[in-house]
């Protein structure tokens, strides 16, 4: 999951549900990683999209730690991609939940997010449990140059992911503010570390573009992340570019001595 966080408390309304005494029991919930079947964290995460049509399967696994024995719970999904059962019925041992994906709705370069919210079935209104939440990337491809040109709000922020194949000569990235006070370029590595070589520059109205390079040396085969970010106090009108050099040096030779 990308982004983390529910907002600012709303303490009256907490104390309102506290009162109305629901009955909701307390679950843990491990995602089942889509090649070893292994449980590695809370919510599912494809940061380079699916691996094929078919690869359509998530597992999750639902325990309760709060000492309810038997509960039966209605799913409800909030992204049409993204399906389930209507109902799971828990009965005390940890539980195995199936979603799947459509691909169909996942071609398009960009962030999707989706998640199940779990209801108790007896009490609705007690709101949900748990969640199931499901983050996948697919990300452009840089077979050819890309760019954009996009307007984005005061202290607004555009994602943007880039494959890159094994053997690839290098990575620029870069940025041109056309209107407002200016704009912040991060550029993340694959395994989401900002980039080692310096993973931010800021550009104002009246530079040239304003880029991050990775050499190919230091390129590590995977999904990068460029993100764009408008400043508090004003939007910023920008447009981005990135690219593959269009020749890459596999070896250097010694030459004739």
């Amino acid at each position: 999951v990308l982004d983390e966080g529910a907002g600012v408390p709303d303490v009256p309304a907490a104390f309102d549900w506290l009162r109305a005494a629901h009955q909701a029991g307390v679950y843990l919930v491990q995602a089942l990683d889509a090649g070893d079947g292994v449980a590695h964290a809370t919510a599912a995460y494809r940061r380079e999209g699916l691996a094929s049509p078919a690869d359509t399967i998530q597992r999750f696994v639902v325990r309760t730690v709060g000492g309810q024995s038997a509960a039966r719970l209605v799913l409800t999904s909030d992204a049409a991609w993204l399906r389930s059962p209507h109902e799971i019925s828990l009965s005390g041992q940890p539980a195995t939940v199936t979603v799947t994906y459509d691909a169909s709705q996942l071609t398009q370069p960009g962030l999707y997010v989706g998640t199940l919210w779990a209801r108790a079935a007896s009490d609705t209104l007690a709101g949900p449990v748990f969640r199931l939440t499901n983050t996948i990337v697919v990300p452009h491809s840089l077979s050819r140059p890309f760019d954009a040109q996009e307007r984005l709000a005061a202290g607004g922020i555009r994602r943007y992911f880039f494959a890159i194949p094994a053997g690839a000569g290098g990575l620029r990235v870069a940025v041109t503010a056309t209107a407002g006070r200016g704009a912040l370029l991060y550029l993340f590595e694959p395994s989401g570390h900002p980039y080692r070589g310096g993973g931010s520059v800021e550009t104002v109205p009246g530079d040239s573009a304003t880029g991050i390079a990775v050499p190919g040396e230091d390129l590590t085969p995977g999904v990068y992340e460029a993100d764009v970010v408008a400043p508090p106090g004003e939007g910023v009108t920008y447009s981005l570019d990135a690219a593959l050099p269009a020749v890459a040096v596999r070896a250097i030779g010694t030459g004739p001595s």
